[in-house]
């Protein structure tokens, strides 16, 4: 997208105050582009990294766009896993959940999963796939329960996987 603000056509002064591009995504930081305060590359502000193994990235071979995307890195002997939650979910509304995916050396039965979770529901699969050596897209639509307060995020890798899976550009987006 290119913005342009300038003079106006008959090359009088122009005056603009407050001007903003608006991002629709509910989730911060959906990109891993800001880096953590500390410099750790095992944090993303806005995102909570658990089960350890969860990296944030800048080599260009493995990151779909901007500098930054974050790793899943497998081990024999835990999952690894990284989520965000997002407060004031409209109750009945309908959500996109999307983002891109690589997958790198994962074995059969490792595929890395995406999903997201009402406030008091259950964990629903956005994706869970193989992308071996190139990004792919994924997404799904979702409705929100009349009553929910919160939808969590969260990018999975299960126990035992060997290899990686990278994650970029992640969306949450109202549909209506």
């Amino acid at each position: 997208m290119d913005l342009f603000l300038g003079p106006d056509l008959a090359g009088g002064p122009a005056f603009f105050d407050d001007v903003r591009v608006l991002d629709a995504n509910l989730l911060s930081n959906a990109g891993f582009e800001i880096p953590a305060p500390t410099g750790q590359d095992d944090a993303a502000p806005g995102w909570r990294f658990q089960a350890g193994g969860a990296r944030v990235i800048t080599a260009p071979a493995n990151v779909r766009s901007g500098t930054r995307a974050v790793a899943l890195d497998g081990i024999a002997t835990d999952y690894r896993q990284v989520t965000q939650e997002i407060r004031d979910i409209v109750g009945g509304a309908r959500y996109r959940v999307s983002a891109w995916l690589k997958t790198e050396g994962l074995g059969a039965n490792f595929e890395p999963r995406i999903f997201a979770r009402f406030a008091g529901g259950p964990e629903q699969v956005v994706a869970e796939t193989m992308s071996e050596g190139r990004y792919g897209y994924v997404s799904r639509e979702f409705t929100a329960p009349p009553s929910v307060p919160r939808l969590t995020v969260g990018l999975h890798l299960k126990k035992g996987a060997v290899g990686s899976a990278y994650f970029d550009d992640l969306l949450v987006e109202p549909l209506d």
